[in-house]
């Protein structure tokens, strides 16, 4: 005798809400959006990072971070050089900029690659003190993405100066580094999964502590210094 099914049977079982992949990510991964290519990145950092961020997090582009390093660090590297070369200059240092230019372009991007990596990894570090739980690697990726900003600041600033309005550039470079630090709070949240306001935490925490080290060192300084300014003759006090 064949067996007849309740057609409402089973209905239960898929009202339950499906449990997310490990790799879904703000709709990127879980087929709601589909994931974004380069462009898309860039677009996504300036103007929807959190959800960008995320996406880093989970699908490290250590290409595209080395490209967005290289490009931003060209770019504003040419266009110093051009402003320095309609500056006037003393013919000596004209003569040294024009000479070594490739030599200072390849020591500069070499110094900041360490910057970044050194950025990274006391950020990483911090991180994990307050409970952060992500990649460094997928860290130092999107810490490359935050200085794209300075392409925008850096072109708004050569125009400033073209039109005589260069008193407002230092304005500009301002808003640009708080856009700058902005994104890089975003990025520690997203990548190490905290909250902002941790987050912040992370970032002051070396500063602090570089603050209070410098202070130790000051007044230790002072307290070696006292004894032997004491056995000075008075006539050099």
């Amino acid at each position: 005798m064949t067996e007849i099914k309740d057609p409402h049977e089973g209905d239960e079982k898929n009202l339950l809400p499906r449990e997310k992949s490990p790799d879904s990510n703000s709709g990127f991964a879980n087929g709601t959006r589909r994931p974004p290519g380069f462009f898309e990145t860039i677009y996504g950092v300036l103007f929807e990072p959190r959800d960008t961020f995320d996406f880093l997090g989970k699908n490290r582009r250590l290409s595209w971070a080395f490209i967005v390093f290289f490009s931003v660090f060209t770019f504003n590297y040419l266009l110093s050089i051009g402003e320095l070369n309609t500056a006037k200059l003393d013919p000596i240092i004209g003569h040294l900029l024009t000479e070594f230019v490739f030599l200072f372009f390849i020591l500069g991007i070499v110094l900041a690659f360490i910057l970044w990596f050194v950025n990274t990894s006391i950020l990483n570090l911090t991180a994990l003190f307050f409970g952060g739980s992500g990649s460094g690697m997928s860290l130092f990726t999107a810490l490359s993405f935050t200085q794209l900003p300075l392409i925008i600041t850096s072109i708004l600033g050569f125009a400033l100066r073209l039109f005589q309005a260069s008193a407002l550039t230092g304005f500009i470079q301002f808003i640009g580094g708080i856009w700058v630090l902005a994104l890089q709070v975003i990025a520690v949240s997203e990548i190490q999964r905290i909250s902002t306001g941790r987050a912040i935490l992370v970032y002051l925490a070396p500063i602090g502590f570089l603050a209070a080290l410098a202070l130790l060192v000051g007044a230790a300084f002072l307290a070696m210094l006292g004894p032997v300014m004491e056995g000075l003759p008075s006539h050099l006090m």
